[in-house]
């Protein structure tokens, strides 16, 4: 596959869902600018782990990111810009396989679960509908959407570093 169609490819998959991806990262981050810097961010590097290895769900991974970003933005304290602290400068190959490879974990586990609890944790994380939301959809009560999320959680801790 030629890397210039693959950087289209994954770009163009982002954009579609970019007022998503723009809607999750404005409940994480309250500052319009900040909101923007985070967006970027996790373009930037949502592409340029693409080039590393192909991104099955883009947009998913892309709302992980962005997650990541955001918590890195609210626990940051206010301190002297130093160039060997940026996140793609400092991440090493070893770093990069170590990432692939929890990630790889996190979605065999995921295929592992009970379909229904695949679906409701899918939802609530990965496209952060609301339990209230999920257990009308799927004709749950929101304690049985709470016990399938809290199982799905336990189920990942159990098998990812």
């Amino acid at each position: 596959m030629n890397n210039n169609n693959s950087d289209y490819s994954i770009t163009s998959e982002l954009l579609k869902e970019e007022s998503k991806l723009k809607g999750v990262i404005r409940k994480w981050v309250a500052e319009q600018h900040d909101q923007a810097d985070v967006y970027q961010e996790t373009l930037t590097t949502v592409i340029e782990q693409h080039q590393q290895s192909p991104i099955k769900n883009p947009i998913a991974y892309a709302i992980t990111v962005a997650r990541h970003f955001a918590w890195k933005l609210g626990n940051r304290s206010f301190e002297v810009y130093d160039e060997s602290s940026d996140l793609r400068e400092s991440h090493s190959a070893e770093d990069s396989l170590l990432q692939n490879e929890q990630i790889e974990k996190i979605q065999q586990v995921l295929n592992a679960m009970p379909p229904m609890r695949q679906q409701v944790f899918i939802r609530r994380r990965l496209h952060n509908q609301s339990r209230e939301q999920i257990a009308q959809d799927l004709d749950l009560s929101e304690e049985a959407v709470k016990k399938h999320i809290s199982r799905a959680l336990a189920q990942i801790a159990m098998h990812v570093d």
